[in-house]
């Protein structure tokens, strides 16, 4: 036999001993590592207490600011405020002009490309000087003149413009009767200062015109009052208003595009959307209850729509707001009363504003009745969406007369909740709560 399987035979209780000691030495060992694993063991729920505090501080703060702190109010613009100015708006700067005693001014005022290299667009303006007009240069950021008085030669009128040909050129542009007249700003700026200018010439523009007497060669059948720049094809058109007829020339070789009899046009057009990304121009002609609006489509000149609404010159000019939809919606002046308003002067009229969206052709909305002088009026976008106004200043008849300045803010929204309908057609489903209702919602956006 093996002699361990003999050993085993001899003592075979000894084996058994063996096993019972190491049993009996498995619980000492077990415990000594208790012992030993303790600390780490109390390190670690430690850490866990430390973990589950921390997420509990976290969102006892997110609990506290999300439910218990109030969030900040977000500022709500007023729909309607007026202030009241005695005296002026701040002044920039103040120089005395050095205009001769009998020059009457030339407006509008021009702003021109800072020609001085100071950072702020220029300011020219014409005067009108013994049948001469003249022009003058000053400096948008400090006031002081550019050079010395220069003649354009010409004896133009008021309405001038400035254009910029598809060259990148600039020209002064201003009604000489019945004909247009032309300078360009570089020779302008030469000519009062002696020195050269970064501005260019058009040279097809300097071929049609004459460089005798300055005119382009564009004739029109009765006195030229008004010259809008418009959006062409690959570039501006020229919308030329005369007495009796509106014209849109072509921006470049300045060929008629279309023609619009339509006499008697007492103030400048304003452009608007009657359909959905379709430009139109709004021409109000006549006086008294013989005044008429029309809108023409921009491309071809016809009529969309007509309204005979009585007004007199002094009223202000017309707005528009590009809406949502792509269209736009159009505020007019007029007089209050309808009927009878051929026999009302002019210090005894109350001016109503009048709004009209395309998509109710046969509704007009009166928004307000304005008994004071009406100075200045615009229609404005002034945030994103619903938050249309209108801008209303008013102050005395006449400069010379000293008076109160005020200028006022309504908004859109709220006149339309408060407007009277006024139906143009007969018929129609709506109701006249209806109509404000859906014309309350409309959006508006900005041109760009």
């Amino acid at each position: 036999m093996d002699s361990k399987d003999l050993e085993a035979e001899i003592h075979p209780l000894k084996k058994e001993d063996v096993k019972l000691q190491e049993n009996l030495g498995d619980p000492l060992r077990k415990e000594e590592n208790l012992n030993s694993a303790s600390p780490q063991s109390r390190l670690s729920r430690c850490r866990t207490v430390a973990l589950f505090l921390s997420l509990f501080g976290c969102l006892l703060v997110v609990f506290v600011i999300s439910f218990i702190i109030p969030c900040p109010d977000r500022p709500v613009a007023e729909g309607m405020w007026r202030v009241n100015y005695n005296t002026a708006g701040e002044t920039l700067w103040n120089h005395p002009s050095s205009f001769r005693r009998n020059a009457s001014i030339l407006s509008p005022l021009i702003q021109v490309p800072d020609l001085d290299a100071d950072g702020a667009p220029d300011l020219l303006v014409l005067t009108q000087e013994d049948k001469e007009v003249n022009s003058y240069i000053y400096s948008g950021s400090t006031g002081h003149q550019i050079g010395h008085r220069g003649s354009l030669g010409v004896d133009g009128t008021s309405g001038s413009l400035l254009y910029v040909t598809r060259a990148g050129a600039h020209y002064i542009l201003l009604p000489c009767a019945s004909s247009l007249c032309g300078h360009s700003v570089k020779g302008v700026y030469e000519t009062v200062t002696g020195r050269d200018s970064p501005l260019r010439r058009d040279p097809s523009w300097e071929d049609v015109l004459n460089a005798t007497n300055h005119r382009l060669l564009v004739h029109s059948s009765g006195a030229i009052h008004y010259l809008m720049n418009v959006p062409g094809k690959g570039g501006e058109d020229l919308l030329l208003v005369s007495s009796d007829s509106c014209v849109l020339l072509e921006g470049q070789e300045l060929a008629p595009r279309w023609t619009f009899s339509a006499p008697q046009v007492l103030r400048k057009p304003i452009l608007g959307h009657y359909k959905p990304d379709t430009l139109a121009v709004v021409v109000e002609n006549g006086t008294g209850v013989d005044r008429q609006i029309r809108l023409l489509d921009l491309s071809t000149g016809a009529v969309l729509w007509v309204l005979a609404l009585p007004g007199l010159p002094g009223h202000p000019p017309s707005a528009s707001l590009l809406t949502a939809d792509h269209r736009s919606a159009f505020f007019f002046w007029g007089l209050h009363e309808l009927v009878g308003a051929n026999q009302m002067e002019p210090g005894d009229t109350q001016h109503s504003l009048y709004m009209f969206h395309p998509t109710l052709p046969g509704v007009l909305l009166e928004l307000a009745n304005v008994s004071a002088n009406i100075v200045a009026f615009q229609a404005a976008l002034l945030e994103p969406g619903r938050h249309a106004a209108c801008i209303l200043l008013t102050g005395p008849a006449s400069p010379d007369a000293p008076g109160l300045v005020s200028m006022a803010k309504h908004k859109v929204q709220d006149l339309i909740l408060s407007s009277r309908v006024v139906h143009l057609t007969e018929g129609g489903a709506d109701s006249d709560q209806d109509i404000r209702d859906r014309l309350s919602r409309l959006r508006y956006r900005s041109e760009a």
